[in-house]
């Protein structure tokens, strides 16, 4: 049961509307957007946004299948300024609960982190994490990420505040 990793193409929409709404569902405080705010879009959403994240010459939404189940994915957004075009901001890493503890959060980790630098003007990697995600910042740790930065109070979850931890790794 090999896991394959790759960028999501533009009629795999409905999957990812699948997973993302999964992940919001079951994960509450490691997103930005919650459950409540994207359940109800509708599918042409989905569709412009996948449409737009495949067809995207520098931003990628990267997916990772078993046995051609898509049951991961992240993006990976950069700079749109001459100014942070030097920046890729990994975002959105997750895998399906059903398929956790196999390395396939690694395994997308690791393809963004190729295509970020293989990129030759990025300089800079980074990512927020709430620090009450363990192993999301387990993860990040292992792969040389340091946090820099504390955003207090960044999410508001049934009205409970909790922080934002920014943290990054330089490339060469």
């Amino acid at each position: 049961m090999a896991i394959e990793v790759r960028r999501i193409r533009a009629d795999e929409w409905k999957e990812y509307k699948g997973i993302r709404l999964r992940g919001l569902e079951s994960e509450p405080l490691a997103f930005m957007r919650s459950y409540d705010e994207e359940k109800g879009r509708p599918d042409e959403y989905w569709k412009r946004l996948v449409l737009q994240m495949a067809a995207n010459p520098l931003d990628h939404m990267l997916v990772a299948l078993r046995d051609g189940t898509m049951v991961g994915s992240t993006g990976l957004l950069y700079g749109f300024t001459a100014k942070t075009r030097h920046v890729a901001t990994i975002c959105n890493v997750y895998v399906d609960n059903l398929y956790r503890g196999q390395g396939i959060a690694r395994k997308l980790f690791q393809a963004a982190l190729d295509v970020a630098q293989g990129d030759r003007l990025v300089r800079k990697i980074k990512l927020t994490v709430n620090p009450a995600q363990e192993a999301a910042v387990q993860l990040y740790l292992s792969f040389g990420f340091v946090k820099t930065a504390v955003l207090e109070g960044e999410l508001m979850v049934d009205n409970e505040l909790y922080d934002e931890w920014v943290m990054e790794k330089q490339v060469s």
